[in-house]
Order: structure tokens, then C-alpha cells, then sequence
């Protein structure tokens, strides 16, 4: 088979080595499973057969979800994607999981072949995409001169990405993965940034509608002491601003670890935790005495 190199030690080969002298490792994404078209053996065969151009091409082929060391496989998928120099990807059967890590590997920018069963969909965004077709009955000549063009991708693709100018697919397109980060406030500082939020809205409202459009729309917007008292749990009280003193006073009797929150012209009482009906009614007593 011309092309291909029988010793993946060979430092004249087109894959050469890596950095340890060991020869670099290609990854390999193809279903494992029953598709639509084909039986969970003849994806095992394909696989056999993957494998074996591969390592004949000079490269250690890695299925994309082995991995010794990590014990979740999705972390493991991922972590390969983005680590292995190159990856041989069959999205024959337009299988959903394939087509998931093929986006996430085209997205980490490095070298990706991709190869298809000959009369296989080939989705409208990879149409400009190189990939190379196999025989969907795996005959033993048609696979023999697939497998020297895909060893010649493999090594024309791998040697590329050597170079400072190599552009891959998606090379223009500028990918940012961040972290999520979670941030702790506390409850005030929540409570106070919803009511500025809420007064925002006010403001634009008042501004697009009128003061008296506003006043219709928002009549029944804050909770009246009564819609507070029917429900069955609450945490944050709205009293008014002249009844601060007088609930602070029942915090302190009733022994709640509360406190008074003010916002403008409202005014609340955080109880410090839910309060059931029956505890919301001692305190509004505690609060006449």
C-alpha cells in the first residue's frame, strides 16, 4: 500500500514521532452501537480496520473515550478531543454522539480526518470539509485503496499542523471557552438588587407610559399585609416605613435573627428564615404591643 510506513519508529516517516520518541497518537470517533443503517458488528469491524491503517500509518490509535485514569466517560471523551494531536472521525449514520464530538474537535482547531461509508449523508456544513469514503460493504479492494488515501490524509493533515501558518477548519473563527463562576451574596444584597431591578423597570415604564398608566398597571404589584398572611411560608414581610421601629422591637422579643431592610419608600422585615402563618401572625401581634 503506497504511502503508508510499516514502522511507526521511523523518524523519516511522515509521522515522525513525538516529542518522548514514542509515535503520536491519533484518536477515533465512530459509533460502537446499532445505528439505522448498520449492526454493532459491522461497526466492529469498521473499528479493526480503523485501527489497523492507523497504525500502519505511523500513529497509536486511541478510541476518543479510553482512558485509564479518569472514571467518567464524558470527561474522558472531552479531555481526548482536546488533547490528541489528530483524530479519525466516521460520522457514517450521522450518528448524534459522533456529530456532538466532531463539532467539539473541530472547535479545538487541530488536525481532523474525516471519513464517511460511500453513499452516506454528509451534512450541509461539512460539504467543504475534506473526507474520505469507504466501501459501506468494507470489500477488501476498495478498503485497500482507501486506506492508502486516508493514511495520506492522516500524514499530510499531522505534518501541517507542525507549521505556524497552518490554518485548520474554523482557523477565522475566534472561540472563547470560559469557566462558570459562582458568586455568593448575601440575602440583602440579593433581596436589594431584585428591588432596584424591579424599580428600574418602574422607571422605564413610567417614562414609555405616563405616571397614571403606571399606577394602573402596577396597583396591586406589592403584596398587601393580608396577601402575606395567607401564605403558608414566608421569609421577607413588607411592612410600612413607620412600623420599623415596632418590628424590630418584635424581632428581638419573638428572638428571630432578622432584620430591617428599607428600599426607597418600602420597607421590609427578613424574618432570617421561613416562617409559617401561624408564627406570622404572632409577630404582626408582637408588633402592636
Amino acid at each position: 500500500m503506497a504511502g503508508r510506513t510499516s514502522k511507526p519508529e521511523d523518524h523519516s516517516s511522515a509521522s515522525s514521532a513525538a516529542d518522548d520518541g514514542s509515535p503520536p497518537t491519533c484518536g477515533v470517533i465512530m459509533p460502537i452501537s446499532r445505528t439505522a443503517n448498520h449492526s454493532a458488528e459491522h461497526w466492529t469491524a469498521v473499528q479493526t480496520l480503523l485501527h489497523r491503517c492507523i497504525r500502519e500509518a505511523g500513529f497509536i490509535p486511541v478510541n476518543a473515550w479510553r482512558d485509564t485514569v479518569n472514571d467518567r466517560v464524558s470527561e474522558r471523551i472531552i479531555g481526548n478531543i482536546f488533547k490528541f494531536p489528530i483524530f479519525v472521525v466516521d460520522i457514517s449514520d450521522l450518528n448524534p454522539n459522533v456529530m456532538f464530538e466532531l463539532g467539539l474537535r473541530l472547535a479545538s482547531k487541530k488536525p481532523t480526518v474525516v471519513v464517511v461509508n460511500k453513499g452516506g449523508d454528509v451534512p450541509f456544513d461539512l460539504k467543504d470539509f475534506h473526507y474520505e469514503e469507504y466501501p459501506s460493504d468494507l470489500n477488501i479492494l476498495e478498503m485497500e485503496a482507501f486506506f492508502d488515501k486516508l493514511t495520506a490524509a492522516l500524514n499530510e493533515k499531522y505534518e501541517a499542523s507542525k507549521d505556524p501558518n497552518y490554518k485548520p477548519f474554523l482557523g477565522d473563527v475566534v472561540i472563547e471557552v470560559v469557566t462558570p463562576q459562582v458568586e455568593s451574596v448575601s440575602l440583602n444584597e440579593a433581596v436589594l438588587k431584585q428591588l432596584n431591578d424591579i424599580s428600574q423597570r418602574m422607571a422605564r415604564l413610567e417614562k414609555s407610559s405616563g405616571p397614571d398608566q403606571l399606577a394602573r398597571n402596577f396597583k396591586n404589584h406589592w403584596p398587601s399585609a393580608a396577601q402575606v398572611d395567607d401564605a403558608l411560608t414566608t421569609r421577607l414581610i413588607p411592612i410600612e416605613v413607620t412600623q420599623e421601629k415596632a418590628a424590630a422591637d418584635a424581632l428581638n422579643l419573638l428572638g428571630y435573627e432578622g432584620q430591617i431592610i428599607r428600599f426607597k419608600d418600602k420597607c421590609f422585615v427578613d424574618m432570617g428564615k421561613l416562617i409559617t402563618g401561624d408564627e406570622l401572625k404572632r409577630f404582626r401581634n408582637a408588633m402592636k404591643e
